[in-house]
């Protein structure tokens, strides 16, 4: 039985460092959603009254321990990089929660790594 828990613990342990090797670099993260927007100016006769508003126009919006949102602009040539940031967040963000369940598993079945 002894083999067994063994080569289990072993299986475990190689699934989560394939695990950690998905980590994308921590420096190119953002925690946050970019959002298209249109929005009306409110000049009195604008197009935007009574069309679709003006933009499309990015932006990022995210909120951090206070509660409250913030947002930016982002410019159409830094549109890719805040793209990317916030993929790799998410990317990163399944791959802690793949690891933390092998981890789970690890504690439960009593195979704490050495």
């Amino acid at each position: 039985m002894k083999g067994g828990r063994d080569a289990r613990k072993r299986r475990l342990l190689r699934r989560r460092e394939a695990a950690v090797q998905q980590a994308t670099q921590l420096a190119l993260v953002l925690r946050a959603t970019l959002r298209r927007r249109y929005v009306r100016c409110g000049k009195p006769g604008c197009h935007c009254r009574t069309g679709r508003g003006h933009g499309p126009f990015i932006y990022l919006s995210t909120s951090h321990g206070s509660g409250r949102t913030r947002q930016i602009t982002v410019e159409p040539q830094a549109y890719g990089t805040a793209r990317l940031y916030v993929q790799n967040y998410q990317r990163l963000w399944r791959v802690l929660e793949k690891i933390s369940a092998i981890n789970w598993q690890l504690l439960q079945e009593r195979l704490i790594p050495d």
